[in-house]
């Protein structure tokens, strides 16, 4: 969907090497080894991000490309997984 791709770019454009960040990758989390790729030379802490379940969708979605190269996952709680991904990020630099 465009509106995610825009939102990816937007979430990536203030995003620096030292900065923690919540990344939805929407469809690309299940397809681009490349975002995994960036993700993982990433040294700031990054928690996978995802407003459904995706182990409850298509079987397509239960893998993740980005899931091995982050520190965390938070899925399925609607729009308050954003909170939590930044609630856990928060905890992280404690």
């Amino acid at each position: 969907h465009s509106s995610c791709r825009k939102c990816w770019a937007v979430s990536t454009y203030s995003f620096t090497a030292f900065s923690p960040a919540a990344a939805s990758a929407s469809l690309y989390t299940h397809t681009s080894v490349g975002i995994a790729d960036a993700v993982k030379a990433v040294p700031a802490p990054v928690v996978e991000v995802h407003i459904s379940n995706t182990h409850a969708r298509e079987a397509f979605r239960k893998e993740s490309f980005l899931s091995p190269v982050v520190h965390g996952v938070i899925l399925g709680f609607g729009l308050d997984s954003y909170r939590l991904a930044l609630l856990a990020l928060k905890n992280m630099k404690r």
